[in-house]
């Protein structure tokens, strides 16, 4: 970001305990570039990770189906394993477990990741992408055809500017929208606004 951006953290009359945190893939301009105040953070460790998705579950009140639950640790082990313990994968995967199971969504992932590292080897968002063309893929035909609209949109989208992108009328954008919301990809933020993952 240019310097202008960032004006208003001198306008800041803040108490001096007052810390800033700021999470980024890119290096910060001046005056926050300082390494030594940077803490990379890496994909969760196994057991967090495996209590992640455990969490994300019980919150919901979503359970696997009794023939596909896990039920050995080998199994859940490596469903974290296939997305390389990618927290924002793991809680989109949260869901497909609870339809499908453990062992499915497993092999669905390896597939997709196996494709994936062909096509873009070692991008280290493929597990995140997998687990997105998972949730894409419960969406209907019709709803999958229009969501590439949302490919130009950042962080969200009204539902009025929605319908003027897909040439939907209301309800069938509200549909779409709750289609979103139910796999995962989106959030009602109220007031007509639609957060996007």
């Amino acid at each position: 970001a240019e310097r202008q951006d960032w004006d208003f953290f001198d306008e800041l009359e803040a108490d001096s305990r007052t810390r800033l945190v700021f999470t980024t893939r890119e290096p910060l301009p001046a005056p926050f570039n300082h390494r030594g105040r940077e803490r990379e953070l890496g994909a969760l460790d196994r057991h967090d990770a495996i209590e992640l998705v455990s969490e994300v579950m019980k919150q919901n009140g979503w359970t696997p189906p009794a023939d596909d639950a896990g039920n050995t640790p080998q199994e859940v082990t490596e469903l974290v394993e296939v997305v390389n313990c990618h927290a924002r994968a793991l809680v989109l995967l949260a869901r497909e477990v609870a339809r499908r199971g453990v062992k499915a969504t497993t092999g669905d992932l390896h597939a997709l990741m196996t494709d994936l590292q062909r096509k873009h080897p070692g991008d280290r968002e493929n597990s995140l992408y997998a687990s997105v063309e998972l949730s894409l893929r419960r969406l209907t035909k019709e709803s999958r055809e229009h969501v590439r609209v949302l490919a130009v949109c950042q962080g969200g989208i009204h539902l009025a500017i929605l319908g003027m992108l897909t040439g939907l009328e209301p309800d069938a954008v509200r549909q779409l929208a709750n289609e979103l919301i139910e796999v995962g990809l989106g959030e009602d933020m109220g007031y007509g606004h639609l957060r996007l993952d």
